[in-house]
Parts: structure tokens; sequence; C-alpha cells
């Protein structure tokens, strides 16, 4: 008997993550509502002229049956040779993609100017 899988595809109802089972109909559900990228969007702040913090909800459990579902990341975006260039944080929540966002934020700022 092989074990019960966990959900892999998932959508967002009031930011509160709903699995969908994995099967054909469901998987054309979720990419009819994965196609729009604002639904997906946590936060996104520029920090300095080259470098991003993006937050988003990925749609795809990043757990791989591992703990939690892993639904939501933040990503820095920069310049090839910076050192946050790459860096990659996951999440379960909404509310938890919001503070981890917050804190990469935070954590760029002493070396970097925020640009509004």
């Amino acid at each position: 008997m092989s074990p019960r899988r966990r959900p892999f595809y998932w959508i967002l109802i009031d930011k509160v993550p709903r699995p969908l089972a994995n099967d054909e109909p469901s998987l054309l559900q979720w990419a009819e509502w994965h196609q729009s990228f604002e639904n997906r969007v946590v936060a996104k702040t520029k920090v300095g002229p080259d470098i991003e913090v993006s937050t988003v909800f990925l749609g795809l459990d990043h757990g791989f049956m591992d703990g939690p579902p892993l639904l939501f990341e933040t990503m820095v975006f920069a310049d090839d040779d910076h050192p946050e260039n790459g860096y990659v944080e996951r999440y379960s929540t909404w509310e938890q993609a919001e503070r981890g966002h917050a804190a990469t934020v935070e954590r760029l700022r002493p070396r970097l100017r925020l640009v509004q």
C-alpha cells in the first residue's frame, strides 16, 4: 500500500491556502487561477537601485512531504555578484510570508538606502 500523498496544488481564498486534489480537473482549476499574477503577490520592495525583495504565493507545495506545506517564497533579486542575490526563504501561511518579507527588507536596510 502506498502512502497517501498530500496535495501538491494550492490556491488562495482570502489569503488562506486551499489544497486541490492531485487530479486532472483540479490541475486545470489551479492553472486557471494561477494565470493571474496579482492573485499571488504578497509584497514587493525595491531596496537600493539594483535589489528587489519579492514575496509570492507559489501555488505548489515546496515542502515535498517533509514538514508543513511550503507555499510562499521570499526571494532577493540583485546583481549577479551581489552576496544576497538568490536568497530564498519559504513559508506556510500568508502571515508568515508577510513577516518574512519584512524581516528580509529590514536585514538589507542597514546596508543599502531604501528606495521608495
